[in-house]
Order: structure tokens, then sequence, then C-alpha cells
């Protein structure tokens, strides 16, 4: 090889490098992202069972009385 393929070829391993670099800071600032998204959605199922639960705990059960006739 001579010094001209040298150069070429340190030229494409610069532009992949950047390239993927680029790509690689994308990605991560999208996971990121959603991370925090499901952190949000996690937050907020919690919240709602513990509603949930709440709402139970205040239900009264029904007593329900049937004559052995109407049965």
């Amino acid at each position: 090889m001579d010094e001209n393929e040298y150069k070429m070829i340190i030229s494409v391993y610069q532009k992949k490098t950047h390239d993927m670099l680029a790509q690689i800071i994308g990605l991560e600032t999208r996971v990121m992202g959603l991370n925090h998204v499901v952190e949000q959605l996690s937050a907020k199922v919690t919240d709602q069972e513990n509603l949930l639960i709440q709402l139970r705990g205040k239900k009264k059960p029904k007593n329900i009385t049937v004559d052995s006739e109407d049965f």
C-alpha cells in the first residue's frame, strides 16, 4: 500500500467512526427519553394500584338473603 491508500483508509475509518458515534448519541438520547416515560408510567400505575386498594377497602360486602322458596 502506498501513502494515498493509507490516507483513504484513515479517511473512511474517520467517517465511519463519526457516523457510528452520531448514531450512538442519538440512540442513547432516545433510550433516556423512553426510560423517563417508563418511570412516569410506573409511578402512575403505582398510584392507580394504591387508589384501587383504597377503593376496595371502602367497599362493603353485600349480604344477600334468598328464601328457599325463591331459590
